[in-house]
């Protein structure tokens, strides 16, 4: 599908249907084109949390202010922003010439390691792009998808 026609065609759905399951596959497909967004230094700012079990589903749904389409999803996927991911360079990176990946840590290790604020502003863009990636690739794949706000643990 071309891109443009999945930006156009994509929605936020408030309701599903509750019979309609997704399958391990059709996750595992999803996540393998989430984890190709864009992020800085390529250190994935993002990890995700999936739950498909009804029972948990509807604890969730209470937490997210009851909102309907929680309980009626195939799945949620929770969008959670890494605050460390600045600390992984090494294991991003591995294999890369020495002098290279000495570089990269030491600008992350800059930018982010003594600034909390800098850590929850790019978790915050991170799992933003990979949220936006993430309901375009279901769009793509012929699957619905909502963005959500809205959660009082």
């Amino acid at each position: 599908m071309e891109f443009s026609t999945i930006v156009e065609n994509r929605h936020s759905i408030k309701e599903y249907d509750s019979t309609v399951t997704i399958s391990d596959a059709q996750l595992k497909s999803l996540f393998d084109t989430v984890v190709l967004s864009p992020s800085a230094f390529n250190l994935q700012h993002w990890t995700f949390v999936v739950a498909r079990d009804p029972a948990l589903k509807q604890e969730l749904q209470a937490a997210a202010l009851g909102q309907p389409q929680v309980g009626s999803c195939s799945a949620v996927v929770m969008v959670c922003g890494r605050l460390d991911a600045h600390t992984g360079v090494r294991e991003v990176f591995q294999g890369a010439p020495e002098e290279v990946v000495a570089k990269i840590d030491g600008i992350a290790q800059h930018i982010y390691a003594n600034s909390e604020q800098m850590q929850r502003d790019e978790a915050i863009r991170g799992a933003t792009l990979a949220a936006m990636s993430l309901m375009y690739a279901a769009t793509d794949q012929g699957l619905e998808s909502g963005g959500m706000i809205g959660y009082d643990p």
